[in-house]
C-alpha cells in the first residue's frame, strides 16, 4: 500500500504531460471560435446570397427604385 502511495504522489507532481493538456485546450479554443466565426458568416453569406438572388431574379430593381 505504501508502493501505491508513493507512486500517486510522483503521479501528482509529474508535469511532462501538462504540455500536451495545454495544447489541446488550446486547439479546443482555437476550434470553437472557429465553429463560432463561421456559423455567423454562413448566416451573413446566405442572406447575402438571397438578396443576390432577389435582385437577379426582378432585374435588379426593388421597391424603392420600382417608384
Amino acid at each position: 500500500m505504501n508502493k501505491f502511495i508513493e507512486q500517486a504522489k510522483a503521479f501528482w507532481q509529474d508535469e511532462d504531460g501538462l504540455s500536451a493538456v495545454e495544447y489541446v485546450v488550446a486547439g479546443a479554443l482555437v476550434v470553437g471560435v472557429l465553429v463560432v466565426g463561421f456559423t455567423s458568416l454562413g448566416g451573413r453569406l446566405d442572406e447575402a446570397l438571397d438578396g443576390l438572388n432577389a435582385d437577379l431574379n426582378t432585374g435588379g430593381l426593388t421597391d424603392a427604385t420600382a417608384d
